[in-house]
């Protein structure tokens, strides 16, 4: 019943009383990180080496192929048309963007096990413990 009325709640309001006390009262602490999800999984179905992109690419109206510049055509435009084309094409556009041949230009070691742990993890953080699952082999 509500304060200063007789009537009793409406079932709704005792229904969403009931639910915000359960979900308040209850803290559900997180699973380790290395316990299998308890929510159901969809299965995992490989996709067939015989799938053919292009035609669904050429037979979907949606779907179109994703624009690819190389890296080398950045440095022979200059940086300035690189962020209209970015502005025009990723912002406004909302479509994506791939530049080929920038992994190249990268040093080695950056993105390695060792320079994840060295940069990006701090003792005690989420990072840190992801981190302590993975072996050298999953960056190779």
């Amino acid at each position: 019943m509500t304060a200063g009325h007789n009537a009793p709640d409406p079932p709704i309001i005792t229904i969403v009383r009931r639910v915000r006390t359960e979900l308040t009262s209850k803290v559900l602490p997180h699973p380790p990180l290395d316990m299998p999800s308890t929510r159901p999984c969809a299965a995992f179905e490989p996709i067939s080496p015989d799938f053919d992109v292009a035609a669904l690419v050429e037979t979907t109206p949606n779907f179109e192929y994703a624009v690819r510049i190389h890296c080398d055509m950045i440095d022979h435009q200059g940086l300035e048309k690189f962020e209209k084309l970015v502005l025009l094409h990723v912002v406004l556009g909302g479509k994506p963007l791939v530049i080929e041949g920038y992994q190249d230009r990268l040093d080695r070691r950056t993105f390695t096990l060792q320079w994840l742990r060295d940069n990006c993890a701090s003792k005690g953080s989420i990072f840190s413990s992801y981190l302590s699952l993975l072996s050298d082999r999953t960056f190779s």
